[in-house]
C-alpha cells in the first residue's frame, strides 16, 4: 500500500472517530409504514413485612408479538396505527395464557402531547390489558404535556462514539412514578449515565448501541415512607436507529430493586426485606 493511500485511509478513521452524533431516538411516523414487534419481560419479586406469616410472592411474564401498520400520520408526529397481535400471552402466578387480544388488532390513536388510546372492535380494553399495551413495544405510558421517553434519554448536545451523558433526573423518576413516590427520591444518592459504544450504517439508516445505567434510591415503596431508601438499579443496552428515519432498534434492561428497610405502620414500626428483579427485551423491525 502507498503512502499517501494510508495517510489518507488513517485519516478517514480519524474523522469518523471524531464525528459528534445528534440522536434522534424518535421516529416521525409515516402512512403505510409496517413493523414487526416483539417484546418479552419477566418479574419477580419477594417481600417480607413484619406482621405477616408468609413473604409475599409475585411473578409476572408477558410474551407479545404484532404486526403493526400506521393508517394515518399527521405533522406534529400524531397518528392512527393497528397492532395485528399473532401474540399475546401473560401469566400472575401460573401458566401462560392468552390476553382477549391474541389473534385480534388493536387500534391505536395518538395525538401528539396526549395519552394514547387503545381500542378492540371499538372497545376500550379491560384495565389490566390496557396497562399492558400502554407499556408495550418501547412506547412506555407518555404522560399528556410531559416529553417523550426518547425525549428524555436523548443528550442535549452530539456525542461521538465512546463518549457519555446524563439525562435529567427529575424528568425521569416525573416520568416513572407517582408524584408523591418521585417526590421521595433522593437526587444525591442516585445517577443515570448513558454511553455511546459505537455508530454503524446500515441500508442508508445510522444505528447506535447506547449503555446506559440507571440507579434510583427511592425513598417510597407504594405508600410506605421508607426509613432507609432502596436502591433500585436498572442496566440498559440498545441497538436502536440514531437518526430519525426508521423505528427500528432492539432493547433489552434488567433491573433489581433489593435490600432491608422499616416504614411506619398502623400499629408501629414494620420491618421490610425486599428481592425484586426484572429483565425485558423488545424489538421493532421495518417490514419492507
Amino acid at each position: 500500500m502507498k503512502l499517501p493511500l494510508v495517510l489518507a485511509l488513517a485519516l478517514s478513521l480519524a474523522t469518523a472517530q471524531d464525528k459528534a452524533y445528534d440522536l434522534k431516538l424518535e421516529w416521525k411516523p409515516v402512512a403505510g409504514h409496517k413493523s414487526d414487534l416483539a417484546e418479552t419481560s419477566n418479574m419477580k419479586m419477594v417481600m417480607k413485612i413484619t406482621g405477616q406469616p408468609e413473604a409475599m410472592n409475585m411473578t409476572e411474564d408477558t410474551s407479545l408479538a404484532a404486526t403493526e401498520e400506521v393508517v394515518s400520520a399527521d405533522a406534529e408526529g400524531g397518528s392512527e396505527r393497528t397492532w395485528k397481535f399473532s401474540k399475546a400471552m401473560q401469566s400472575k402466578e401460573g401458566p401462560l395464557a392468552p390476553l382477549s387480544f391474541q389473534g385480534k388488532t388493536v387500534v391505536l390513536k395518538h395525538a401528539k402531547g396526549k395519552a394514547r388510546e387503545f381500542s378492540i372492535d371499538k372497545a376500550e380494553p379491560a384495565a389490566e390489558e390496557l396497562a399492558t399495551l400502554r407499556k408495550a413495544f418501547m412506547a412506555g405510558d407518555e404522560k399528556p404535556g410531559e416529553p417523550t421517553g426518547a425525549e428524555i434519554f436523548a443528550p442535549k448536545k452530539p456525542v461521538k462514539v465512546g463518549e457519555s451523558w446524563s439525562p435529567d433526573l427529575k424528568a425521569i423518576v416525573k416520568g416513572m412514578f407517582d408524584a408523591e413516590m418521585a417526590e421521595a427520591v433522593d437526587p444525591a444518592k442516585s445517577k443515570a449515565v448513558f454511553t455511546l459504544k459505537s455508530v454503524e450504517t446500515r441500508g442508508g439508516v445510522e444505528f447506535g448501541k447506547i449503555e446506559g445505567v440507571l440507579e434510583l434510591a427511592l425513598g417510597m415503596m407504594g405508600p410506605m415512607k421508607l426509613e432507609t431508601p432502596l436502591m433500585l438499579k436498572m442496566t440498559m443496552d440498545a441497538d436502536h436507529c440514531i437518526d430519525g428515519k426508521a423505528p427500528d432498534g432492539a432493547m433489552s434492561i434488567k433491573a433489581e430493586l433489593k435490600g432491608k428497610s422499616s416504614a411506619a405502620g398502623p400499629t408501629g414500626k414494620i420491618d421490610i426485606d425486599l428481592d425484586m428483579t426484572m429483565k425485558g427485551q423488545t424489538s421493532i423491525k421495518s417490514v419492507k
